[in-house]
């Protein structure tokens, strides 16, 4: 897959199979919360395979070893005015997993082993991102898409609905809208909905031409 993608940076530092650190170019890098790929090798099946880590970009710096906070303003813009032009662009990705086909089936699994630096950090594409966050639309619940990657829907899977479900978050950051979405989503697939709603969130999804 690397001969496809798009190189971002390298990583530089320590790395561990949970996090690394890597210089990507000024112009280019990405941006924070953006999804990226690397190369690993991961033990599958009693065997050491190759595989590709998706990350996510959880933080970006830029610095410079000449424009440093010791110096003061005159010679500061004495490198500025030489043209000096040194600083680089440092991200930090957490892994998210990488996957593993069994069959018909794909699971995700976290890394376990070291993730070396001098690796190749590549932009993760579209359809290698769905396949983290996306079931097919066939076997899920559509509840929108991702915020970095508008192109990337989330569809959530049925099978979880089979036991407890709980949508939790701080007031006003939508848990309402979100399960009138998973309403929406479940009448449209041919489900039945018992709804026991004493703020009234709910009450205009009776009132809507095709519920």
């Amino acid at each position: 897959m690397s001969s496809t993608l798009k190189p971002v940076g390298r990583i530089v530092g320590e790395a561990t199979p949970d996090s690394f650190v890597f210089v990507a170019a000024r112009e280019e890098h990405p941006s924070k919360y953006e999804y990226v790929t690397v190369k690993s090798r991961e033990i599958v099946d009693g065997a050491v395979r190759e595989v590709d880590v998706l990350a996510q970009v959880t933080g970006l710096v830029s610095r410079s070893a000449v424009f440093r906070s010791e110096l003061d303003l005159r010679a500061l813009e004495r490198a500025y005015n030489a043209g000096v032009d040194d600083s680089n662009v440092l991200c930090t990705a957490r892994t998210l997993g990488f996957l593993v086909e069994e069959g018909s089936r794909i699971q995700v699994f976290f890394p376990r082993r070291a993730i070396f630096p001098g690796n190749q950090v590549y932009l993760a594409p579209d359809d290698f991102v769905r396949r983290f966050f996306s079931y097919p639309s066939e076997e899920g619940l559509h509840i929108g898409h991702l915020l970095t990657r508008p192109s990337v829907e989330v569809n959530a899977s049925l099978n979880g609905f089979r036991r407890h479900v709980a949508v939790i978050a701080q007031t006003g950051a939508g848990k309402s809208y979100t399960v009138g979405v998973m309403l929406e989503e479940l009448l449209r697939l041919g489900g039945t909905v018992v709804v026991i709603d004493p703020h009234a969130d709910y009450v205009f999804l009776s009132r809507t031409g095709d519920m």
